[in-house]
């Protein structure tokens, strides 16, 4: 599943507005326009190849597909996660189980 969102993202073209050889600006592109609306709060600097992703995400699924869609964009060698998901929402998903 994971799998087919990034592949899917991928398929889109970049709009015009992108700078398609800057890698900060694709990620964040590509995290706008994923679906999922608190993946557009991420903030995401490139240096160097590396992408260092910041900020709050609600679930530890929504951390890992940005860190796959920022993984999967052309310029960017690794992914440094640093995405924080509340510890409330992790005790409620593991209640869930």
């Amino acid at each position: 599943m994971l799998r087919q969102i990034v592949d899917q993202e991928a398929d889109r073209s970049i709009d015009c507005q992108v700078q398609e050889d800057d890698p900060g600006t694709l990620v964040a592109a590509r995290l706008r326009r994923s679906g999922y609306p608190f993946l557009s709060s991420v903030q995401c600097d490139v240096r160097e190849g590396v992408a260092c992703l910041s900020g709050t995400v609600p679930t530890f699924h929504l951390k890992q597909i940005a860190q796959e869609l920022a993984s999967h964009t052309p310029g960017v060698w690794q992914v440094n996660n640093r995405l924080h998901v509340p510890r409330s929402t992790y005790r409620a998903q593991r209640s869930a189980k």
